[in-house]
């Protein structure tokens, strides 16, 4: 009995041991990585979509349902190849009523300038003749009166005679400038302009039930189908011009501050990365897209081009801030505190906290300050450590 109690006693100084040294003496080991300052260029990767460098979004101007689809996503179009035809029953049935319409017109125009301004000339001629025979009559039964061969009656029947045959003729010229350039034909006129500009109306109306291509393009995407109904600004086709290429790249926004205008860029095939394009960024839109969050960016394409398919995806490296002589920090070996950046290091065998100033990149932080010399290492899962506790660490 006494035996089992020395042993039982040794057993529980070993364990108070074992905790000592665990305690006091045993180090905690972490991973690290050395400090090492160079030039650093922040690298954001994105997807994009090779196109063509003019793209439009061909929209409906009209309410309609749409009959026939001509082509397909991916196809390619010459400039004025139609896409899409809308039911156009109605509109062709006013076409056809306008033109009837403009018909009737010129023909009411027609019947004026022909038959009735050739009854008039003639009556005016006849008028006219007549006017001149009665004038000649009259003239000739003057100069028998004042010789006195006649009387004063027969003088005045051919003063009547002409002044009615003068009336007659200056009707007739009447008559006859009402139809060339009167009321009557002005209103016809008036109409037959109206009529035509109805039937232009109607003809350019028409028109927009045929949807063409403006230029050689390929079809990138179609948003509607066969049999469907739209409205006016509904989109139907997005196209994209051939001829250079560029790539496309929705980015998301929270990026837009690390980019510009004149940053290079590589364009990898999607899946092979051996197929490769360089270029640099030349739009960046001001605008964000509310749906995903994204800012819309184009960038230019120098090399393989004809091994980049129209509407491929492929994967884009964008060339970022450039930082002089800085330490990056992949993100587990940071602490962040009220938006404030610290780091576990070294000295001494114990770990200790840091706050460091720098530039945050997509993959953690860049120092750019703030660090020594004997300062050589950073702590992974610094957040895991507690400052001043004994550690060994590995690079």
């Amino acid at each position: 009995m006494k035996k089992k109690k020395i042993w039982i006693f040794i057993f529980v100084i070993i364990l108070i041991l074992i905790g000592v040294y665990i305690l006091f003496f045993q180090r905690k080991k972490v991973e690290a990585i050395k400090v090492i300052k160079k030039d650093f260029v922040e690298k954001i990767l994105v997807s994009g979509v090779i196109t063509g460098i003019e793209n439009s979004t061909l929209s409906s101007e009209i309410n309609g349902t749409i009959e026939k689809i001509y082509f397909k996503e991916g196809e390619f179009t010459k400039k004025g190849d139609l896409l899409i035809k809308f039911n156009s029953k109605d509109i062709e049935a006013n076409v056809r009523q306008k033109e009837a319409e403009l018909l009737n017109m010129q023909t009411e125009l027609e019947k004026l300038e022909t038959v009735l301004l050739s009854n008039a000339n003639q009556l005016f001629f006849n008028s006219n003749i007549e006017y001149k025979n009665a004038l000649n009559e009259f003239e000739k039964y003057s100069k028998l009166y004042s010789n006195g061969y006649i009387n004063v009656l027969e003088l005045n029947e051919k003063r009547n005679n002409l002044a009615e045959k003068e009336v007659k003729a200056k009707n007739a010229l009447n008559d006859l400038n009402s139809i060339k350039n009167g009321p009557n034909r002005k209103l016809i006129l008036t109409n037959l302009k109206s009529k035509n500009e109805e039937l232009e109306f109607e003809k350019e109306q028409l028109k927009k039930y045929f949807v063409t291509t403006p230029y050689d393009s390929y079809i990138r995407e179609k948003y509607v189908d066969l049999g469907e109904t739209v409205a006016p600004y509904t989109s139907l086709f997005l196209i994209s011009s051939i001829g250079n290429k560029i790539v496309e790249i929705e980015l998301d926004e929270k990026y837009f501050e690390k980019i510009k205008n004149g940053d290079k860029i590589n364009i990898y095939s999607y899946g092979d990365n051996d197929i490769k394009s360089s270029g640099e960024i030349f739009f960046i839109s001001n605008s964000v897209n509310e749906k995903n969050g994204t800012v819309k960016i184009k960038g230019s394409m120098n090399e393989n081009l004809e091994k980049f398919i129209y509407g491929s995806t492929v994967n884009v490296e964008v060339n970022g801030k450039e930082i002089k002589n800085g330490i990056h920090v992949p993100k587990d070996y940071l602490i962040i505190k009220d938006n404030q950046y610290y780091i576990m290091t070294e000295k001494d065998g114990k770990s200790f906290e840091k706050k460091v100033e720098g530039v945050k990149v997509l993959d953690g932080y860049v120092i750019t300050n703030n660090l020594e010399l004997g300062e050589n290492i950073i702590l992974l899962n610094p957040k895991n450590l507690k400052e001043g506790e004994k550690i060994r660490y590995e690079i």
